[in-house]
C-alpha cells in the first residue's frame, strides 16, 4: 500500500501458536503492510516439551515429580532436550520454506518473532543454519529453560543483526535480570545494533498494538528500513 515496496517482514508466533493468536503480532501482521511491507506467517510447531522446576535436572522423570511436589525452595527449570532438538528442527524447516517464499519479493527481509520461538531462532542464527535478515525483533522473547535463557542471551547478543528487544512492564525480576543481562552482553559484543525497549502493559493487549507499531516503525526508520 505504498509507491515503493520496502520488504519482507516473516512473522513467527510463541510455540504452537499462529500469527493470529496473539493479538500484538497479529496487529503487525495486518498493519505492516499500510508501511510497504509484505507479510508471511506461520503457525509454529506444536510444543511438547515438558517443563520440570527441580533442584536436579539430571535426575529421571519420576524423581523429578516427587522434587516438585516437595517445592524446593531454590528450583531450576528446565526442558527435556529430546523435545527442545525437535522443535528447533521443525521450526528451522519451516523457516526455510518462508525464507524461500520471501525471495519471491523485492526489498528488505526481517523477522518478528515471539516468546520461546524467538529463543529458538536466536540459535539458529548463531549456528549460522539460516540466512541471517536485515533486522530482527523480538516479543518478549522467553524460553522456561534456565541453561537456555543463558544461551538465549548469548545468541541474540553475540550476532550482527541489528535487533529490537521488546519486553512489557510487567514482566517477572527474573526476566527482566535477563533483560539487563542481554543489555551487557551487547555492551561487552560490542552489538551496537540492540535495543531493549519497554512496552508497558502486556504486549498482546489491543490497547497496546499502537504504540507497540510506533516503537516498531521508528526503530526500522532508525535502520533506514
Amino acid at each position: 500500500m505504498t509507491g515503493r515496496p520496502k520488504g519482507v517482514a516473516l512473522l513467527v508466533p510463541d510455540w504452537g501458536e499462529t500469527a493470529t493468536s496473539s493479538q500484538g503480532l497479529d496487529f503487525l501482521r495486518t498493519t505492516l503492510p499500510d508501511y510497504g511491507w509484505v507479510t508471511l506467517s506461520m503457525t509454529a510447531p506444536q510444543s511438547r516439551a515438558q517443563v520440570f522446576d527441580t533442584q536436579l535436572p539430571t535426575e529421571p522423570a519420576a524423581a523429578v515429580t516427587e522434587i516438585k511436589l516437595a517445592k524446593p525452595p531454590t528450583p531450576v527449570r528446565y526442558i527435556d532436550e529430546d523435545y527442545m532438538s525437535t522443535y528447533e528442527m521443525q521450526l528451522k524447516m519451516r523457516m526455510l520454506a518462508l525464507t524461500e517464499e520471501a525471495q519471491n519479493y523485492q526489498g528488505y527481509f526481517i523477522v518478528i518473532a515471539q516468546g520461546s520461538s524467538a529463543a529458538v531462532l536466536a540459535s539458529l542464527y548463531a549456528k549460522e543454519e539460516l540466512d541471517e535478515p536485515e533486522a530482527m525483533i523480538l516479543l518478549e522473547a522467553s524460553v522456561p529453560d534456565f541453561k537456555l535463557t543463558e544461551k538465549m542471551n548469548q545468541d541474540i547478543t553475540a550476532n550482527a543483526i541489528p535487533t529490537l528487544d521488546i519486553y512489557q512492564s510487567r514482566n517477572s525480576r527474573w526476566a527482566r535480570k535477563n533483560i539487563e543481562m542481554r543489555r551487557k552482553l551487547a555492551r561487552k559484543n560490542f552489538k551496537v545494533s540492540y535495543r531493549p525497549k519497554e512496552l508497558h502493559g502486556d504486549i498482546s493487549y489491543h490497547n497496546q498494538n499502537q504504540r507497540m507499531l510506533k516503537i516498531v516503525y521508528g526503530w526500522m526508520s532508525s535502520l533506514g528500513l
